[in-house]
């Protein structure tokens, strides 16, 4: 299994020290929430049940029925071993581990298309288990609520699921399904969210699980006591509630979107897709375009399989703004080709 921000990784292949790269081959964003400090307490106690985290959280997503998870891939990992053995669809390409992780649980696992309705709708009319992200990671596609609800409504037929990977959707939430969490309460509608990658505080490993009362209460077991650090727990509340960081930051993430898309529109290199967070670049030379980039210390995400491409993350401050555009002007790769 490949993920982004492999560091030890890419130092190992290129010989460049880790602390000296610039790594734009994960979506998280580079604005991180300035943490203020934490009470000395807090790392030497057991983690107490935070019903203010849970009150903030539930105010920033608008929805209560919830449950606070150590990271959005606990939760995918976790899932699997809530059924038996059933016909898993992943709608692709997407974040390899929901297909990894349904199929070593034993699961019949088969992959449909993002971008085809068509497959989805018939998928979920067949499988028990429909999982896609919206808006897809690293594709960028993104599908309507009520679209979304037609393949619910499929599946809750015959007692299957949809799980839903919401983790960009902060900047689309007019597309959420958490309302109809809220409002249905029913079984078999699952969504996911990961406000690390949205207020850049990826190393807190915080998830949320939206479900029916019925499956949090399995999950919460899963999961046993004292699952979530203390300090985790307290750097996330004032997070959810700074509503005014929250508007400036997000203006200034898709400016910053905007930016890249721009920058690489100039080397020849033309979004298809991708979020706010990232850029997906699709191209026949996306693994050469790796290498060179990789050579100078910036590093992408490279996907191989199928059609080759890039997703490329966001600088944050000048300084690798300038690198960025210094080492895409270097490469060779791109000097007289059309892409």
């Amino acid at each position: 299994m490949q993920h982004g921000g492999n560091l030890v990784e890419a130092e190992r292949l290129f010989g460049i020290d880790r602390n000296q790269w610039l790594d734009l081959s994960t979506g998280i964003s580079p604005l991180a929430y300035p943490l203020s400090p934490l009470p000395a307490g807090l790392w030497q106690r057991l983690p107490l049940e935070n019903s203010a985290l849970l009150s903030a959280a539930a105010g920033y997503y608008h929805c209560s029925s919830l449950l606070p998870v150590s990271g959005s891939q606990w939760a995918i990992q976790t899932l699997p071993r809530l059924r038996q053995g059933c016909r898993v669809a992943v709608a692709g390409p997407t974040y390899a581990e929901h297909a990894h992780c349904w199929q070593r649980h034993g699961h019949e696992v088969q992959a449909v298309q993002t971008v085809s309705r068509e497959q989805l709708l018939t998928a979920s009319k067949s499988v028990d288990v429909l999982v896609l992200a919206n808006p897809n990671n690293p594709t960028g596609t993104l599908h309507e609520k009520d679209f979304l609800l037609a393949l619910y409504e499929n599946l809750r037929e015959h007692q299957g699921w949809l799980l839903v990977d919401e983790a960009f959707m902060d900047f689309e939430d007019a597309q959420s399904l958490l309302p109809l969490v809220e409002s249905l309460q029913a079984e078999g509608l699952l969504v996911l969210r990961s406000p690390g990658k949205i207020f850049g505080l990826a190393g807190a490993r915080l998830g949320f699980v939206f479900a029916w009362p019925e499956l949090l209460r399995l999950l919460s077991e899963e999961q046993g006591p004292w699952a979530l650090p203390a300090p985790c727990l307290e750097v996330f509340r004032p997070v959810f509630l700074d509503r005014s960081w929250q508007r400036h930051t997000f203006a200034e993430l898709e400016s910053l979107s905007g930016r890249l898309r721009a920058l690489l529109s100039s080397y020849g290199l033309h979004d298809s897709a991708g979020t706010t967070l990232f850029c997906y670049v699709e191209t026949s030379l996306a693994p050469v375009i790796y290498r060179e980039m990789a050579a100078q210390g910036v590093l992408l995400r490279l996907f191989e399989s199928g059609s080759p491409a890039l997703r490329i993350g966001l600088p944050g401050c000048e300084p690798d703004w300038q690198r960025l555009n210094s080492a895409l002007a270097s490469l060779t790769c791109l000097q007289g080709c059309v892409l």
